[in-house]
C-alpha cells in the first residue's frame, strides 16, 4: 500500500521513504511476539548489542504519512501470525 500510495502521488517533496510500522520494536520484543504465535519456538538471542548497533535506528514513516496518507495496517502480531500461518500451508 505504502509503494503505491507513493507510486500515485501527484507530487512528492522528497527522493526517499521509510516503510515500516508505527512504532519501533526491539529485537526481543520481536522474539517475545514469535514466541506468543509459535509457543515452542527456540530463539536465543546473544547478550549486549551488536557492533553495528546505532541509538534510535528504526524507520520514521512521518514522511509517508504526511505526504501520501499511509497508515500501517499491520501490527507485529498481525505480520507474524500471518506469515506462520502462510508458512504452515505452503512448507516448502
Amino acid at each position: 500500500m505504502a509503494i503505491q500510495l507513493v507510486q500515485m502521488a501527484d507530487k512528492l517533496s522528497h527522493r526517499i521513504y521509510n516503510i515500516s510500522g508505527e512504532s519501533p520494536i526491539t529485537y526481543g520484543e520481536f522474539v517475545d511476539v514469535v514466541k506468543k504465535v509459535v509457543p515452542n519456538a527456540e530463539i536465543n538471542l546473544p547478550p549486549g548489542r551488536g557492533p553495528r548497533y546505532r541509538p534510535n535506528a528504526y524507520l520514521d514513516i512521518t514522511r509517508l504519512k504526511q505526504e501520501v496518507g499511509y497508515l500501517p495496517q499491520y501490527t507485529i502480531e498481525r505480520a507474524v501470525g500471518e506469515y506462520t500461518d502462510w508458512l504452515r500451508q505452503n512448507p516448502e
